[in-house]
């Protein structure tokens, strides 16, 4: 997994700025999204996913090691809805099953209409 301060380091040496600098906007970026989903507000970013907060009430639990009943209180937290885009540069083969499948369903409408001309001229 890699850490916060590689990511630093990497993002330094991408925006060709110091670690100093991306030190800064890497923390600021993250401290304006913990203020936009404490607010209540879901984070959309375009081609990487959404951030939305998430309630739940309280409900009751149970204490796995002595088997008593307590009760869960309510807290917020939060989902992440991975985007599309994200998804397929994840899983390339998942891709290229569903190119073949487009392939496949436009070979069979092309041989369709051929059949179908090709009836339509016989008679």
């Amino acid at each position: 997994m890699t850490t916060k301060r590689a990511l630093i380091k990497e993002l330094a040496q991408r925006m060709e700025c110091t670690d100093v600098a991306a030190k800064k906007f890497l923390n600021s970026y993250i401290e304006l999204i913990t203020e936009k989903l404490s607010e209540g507000e879901g984070v959309s970013i375009h081609y990487f996913g959404k951030l939305v907060p998430h309630y739940q009430t309280e409900r009751p639990g149970r204490n796995l090691r002595t088997g008593e009943e307590c009760k869960i209180r309510a807290r917020t937290s939060v989902k992440f809805k991975a985007s599309e885009i994200l998804i397929q540069k994840l899983n390339p083969e998942t891709i290229k099953q569903k190119e073949c499948t487009e392939i496949r369903r436009t070979l069979f409408v092309l041989s369709f209409r051929d059949i179908y001309r090709c009836f339509l001229f016989t008679q």
